[in-house]
């Protein structure tokens, strides 16, 4: 009997909870109500009482935490899974203001949210966004807030589509000295330090003849070598193409000069680049992405405009 006993004796209840202080919400500070600070003012007491936040309180507790009240520009985020019937908010004015990450797993609805706060961005007055769309995951939005480019492929180059048919060139004359050495220079040649010295004199001529062509006398006393400034890159070749073949006079007869077949792998990488069919955005057409106001209009057509 006794054994029976000790066989149905009932085993006794545990249950755990681990609880993450995150901050104390005041009723009152001041003339403000309602004010969450991720600080501790007190810590609670065992035995002492706790409730679940749930619908219309979640709501705006959580609001409260994400500073949406008292005026604050409101972006729906979707709803807590907590409580899917309530709303999650943030504070329009401080995530612009900051830099933000959407992170999760596959499935988990990153791009819903995004999706979803450009909906409510595109329909503020005063906001911007520009989206790189790698994945073509929002070609689909559409709306008087949206404006939908494609960076150019090798078919709009031929055909010589710009802004105006929603396609977008990167020429090669907004990149940096730099960017431009790294891109045609290489590195491991024994020439490398004179093909990049040649080159950025070469540069520097082009673009001056182009400010010069075109008036642009206060541009052309103040710009630099990274100065944003087109230029015609068959210039640049044709200089170093003249370099590269120059022969100067000498005690009797001519000779080859300093930089007389120094340059032969440098033409050849730049015209490699420019040819590459994958690079073509970078080489517009003649007249596409070549003007001395391509640059304002590309920057007000991103920013909302019309090319």
């Amino acid at each position: 009997m006794a054994e029976v006993e000790r066989g149905e004796e009932a085993h006794p209840e545990v249950n755990l909870v681990r609880i993450t202080l995150i901050g104390t919400l005041l009723d009152r500070d001041g003339s403000r109500a309602n004010i969450f600070r991720r600080t501790l003012e007190t810590v609670p007491e065992i035995d002492a009482c706790c409730f679940a936040l749930e619908g219309e309180r979640l709501t705006r507790f959580m609001g409260v935490i994400s500073e949406v009240t008292g005026g604050a520009q409101r972006l729906s985020l979707g709803a807590y899974t907590l409580d899917p019937n309530a709303e999650a908010y943030v504070n329009g004015n401080k995530l612009f203001q900051r830099h933000a990450l959407v992170v999760g797993s596959t499935g988990s609805g990153k791009s819903w949210t995004t999706a979803r706060l450009l909906e409510q961005v595109s329909e503020l007055e005063s906001a911007n966004a520009i989206v790189f769309d790698m994945h073509g995951e929002y070609a689909s939005m559409a709306g008087d807030g949206f404006v939908h480019l494609r960076v150019a492929r090798p078919g709009d180059i031929e055909a010589g589509k710009g802004l105006a048919d929603g396609v977008l060139h990167l020429p090669y004359w907004l990149m940096s000295y730099e960017a431009l050495v790294s891109m045609f220079v290489d590195r491991s040649d024994q020439n490398a330090p004179n093909q990049a010295m040649i080159m950025s004199r070469a540069i520097v001529e082009a673009k001056t003849g182009f400010l010069t062509t075109g008036g642009h006398t206060d541009v052309l006393a103040n710009f630099t070598i990274d100065s944003p400034v087109p230029f015609a890159i068959a210039s640049v070749l044709a200089e170093l193409e003249r370099l590269n073949t120059e022969m100067v006079p000498g005690a009797r007869t001519e000779k080859q000069g300093d930089f007389h077949g120094k340059l032969s792998r440098l033409i050849q990488r730049l015209e490699g680049k420019r040819t590459d069919r994958r690079l073509r955005f970078l080489f517009p057409a003649h007249g596409v992405a070549d003007s001395y106001n391509w640059l304002d209009e590309a920057v007000t057509l991103l920013l909302g405009g019309r090319a």
